[in-house]
């Protein structure tokens, strides 16, 4: 199972409930992909104590309680899973815009994203306000694109082409080191896995994972709902080894210029729908362009609402009573809030619509 974020993030009840309902449930190694910022000082000689991964997920480290019963990490009798870590620096804005920039079919991406008479249209953003010339020409070369035509900035290429404050490239890199580490750990052990699951921190499981005997390996699963404007719901699945190169690869894809043959707009040199250019439609590209079978199981989790400590896409709040559990009997046992009122009614275990 991977996760990946910001050490710097928060994640609910530490990691609780990531730990009972998915790498329990599945008896699964936990691999964490982080990243830290300049200023986490991560990359001292003598790191601070946030920079531990122990700190942002506890329950990941703790032994599993023998009886169920509250006060300890873990469903009942498992053991503390097998936790491998890598931290890496994050690329910030200014880094991800050079690195592009410099790519040999940078011109073509550009040029697709303003073609003659189309409705999407990409252009510098304009330097901040400043006296200094010197200081004004840093901060042009280092604020990216800003597109018209593009729904809300949401392209699988921000910050570097749409919203500035979207980090759809920061995910899609951190994908690319999770997957890193799982093959770092594959060399020394031998072996690979069989079946890869990738999650978020940031989501809430009311149920436990469907187990993978149910799953079948020849197709990738992901939840049903949430694909976002003909896209693929990406904030979980469950792969094989060979589908798990193509989902966690999209970032290879973009540097070595195989995105200009899996995304059809790129392909065709002409941008004109701007809302199909998310991250949920450049992964279901990436899976059609390598034939990968996508099948679906109910939703059983939901994005959590956003705390306001972070930025979000999208800062919805909608909260419902659930039960507590399956054998729950008082149907208000718990309330949960969730950014999206269909996804949080989706993975509600209890169906009845006045609770």
């Amino acid at each position: 199972m991977t996760l990946e974020g910001w050490i710097g993030t928060t994640v609910a009840d530490g990691g609780l409930n990531i730990r009972e309902n998915v790498a329990d449930a599945l008896r699964a190694d936990v691999f964490l992909a982080l990243t830290y910022d300049a200023d986490d000082g991560c990359g001292a000689a003598s790191p601070p104590p946030r920079c531990r991964a122990s700190r942002l997920l506890p329950a990941m480290y703790e032994g599993g309680r023998p009886d169920g019963s509250a006060g300890g990490a873990g469903a009942a009798g498992v053991a503390a899973p097998s936790v491998r870590v890598s931290l890496s620096p994050s690329l910030d804005s200014a880094e991800l815009l050079r690195l592009f920039l410099a790519l040999p079919h940078w011109p073509r991406l550009l040029a697709a994203h303003n073609a003659p008479g189309s409705p999407v249209a990409c252009t510098p953003a304009p330097a901040s306000a400043s006296s200094d010339s010197a200081a004004a020409a840093a901060a042009a070369s280092d604020s990216g694109y800003e597109c018209v035509g593009i729904y809300k900035g949401n392209s699988f290429l921000a910050p570097v082409l749409g919203d500035h404050g979207i980090h759809n490239l920061h995910q899609l890199h951190a994908l690319s080191l999770a997957l890193q580490l799982v093959a770092r750990t594959e060399r020394r052990n031998g072996w690979q896995y069989d079946r890869i699951v990738h999650t978020r921190l940031d989501l809430q499981w009311l149920r436990p994972h469907p187990p993978l005997r149910l799953l079948a390996a020849r197709q990738a699963w992901v939840p049903s709902g949430e694909d976002y404007y003909g896209g693929l719901n990406d904030r979980h699945a469950v792969l094989n080894r060979t589908q798990a190169e193509a989902y966690f690869g999209r970032w290879e894809a973009l540097l070595d210029g195989r995105v200009l043959q899996i995304e059809p707009q790129l392909r065709r040199g002409r941008v004109e729908r701007g809302v199909a250019m998310s991250n949920e439609n450049f992964l279901a590209e990436t899976l059609r362009y390598h034939a990968v079978a996508v099948r679906r199981f109910p939703a059983v989790a939901l994005l959590r609402c956003c705390d306001g400590r972070e930025l979000c896409f999208a800062d919805g709040r909608y909260e419902r009573a659930v039960p507590a559990s399956l054998n729950e009997t008082r149907p208000h046992a718990r309330h949960v809030c969730g950014k999206y009122p269909i996804e949080v009614e989706r993975a509600n275990p209890d169906p009845s619509p006045d609770n």
